[in-house]
């Protein structure tokens, strides 16, 4: 009855294991795939320029142009916010509501996400953050550890044209 008892049990732990393994597997997948996608968003967003402003030597973006191509890509998820800085010297914050907020800016500036981390910003950039909400683990005692699944990317707008 001993051997019983031990196999169920060392049975019933192998089943925890996989079916923990088996939903922490795919939370990497989905935290790979919110990376990829904000990766994607911020370096297409970031090649929306406004051409006029650009032959002059500034870099400017296309505000609503840049949040109708990141509302496409990033659509499937919970929360997301675009950060632009650019040669118009005003800060801009979008959501997928539309513009939160708009400060004048100045480089270099600091900004901070919401994991707190600072970043310097010294030229024209965009900065886009996402957020993934759910039920990933299937093991009730396991619910309320990791529900959110949150990245940060940041593209900066390599060259600018040099007035002369």
């Amino acid at each position: 009855m001993r051997k019983v008892i031990i196999y169920a049990s060392i049975i019933l732990v192998l089943i925890f294991a996989a079916t923990f393994r088996s939903d922490y597997v795919q939370v990497e997948l989905l935290e790979q795939q919110l990376k990829n996608d904000l990766q994607s968003a911020g370096a297409g967003s970031a090649m929306l320029l406004d051409k006029e402003k650009y032959a002059d030597g500034f870099v400017a973006f296309q505000d609503e142009e840049v949040c109708a191509y990141v509302r496409d890509i990033l659509a499937g998820y919970d929360w997301y916010k675009v950060h632009i800085w650019d040669d118009k010297n005003i800060y801009r914050i979008y959501d997928q509501d539309g513009l939160i907020s708009q400060e004048a800016a100045t480089y270099p500036y600091v900004f901070m996400d919401n994991k707190n981390m600072k970043t310097q910003i010294d030229e024209p950039t965009i900065i886009l953050e996402g957020q993934a909400k759910g039920e990933f683990y299937r093991l009730t005692d396991l619910q309320d550890q990791k529900n959110i699944i949150q990245r940060t990317t940041k593209y900066v707008v390599g060259e600018r044209r040099i007035k002369e």
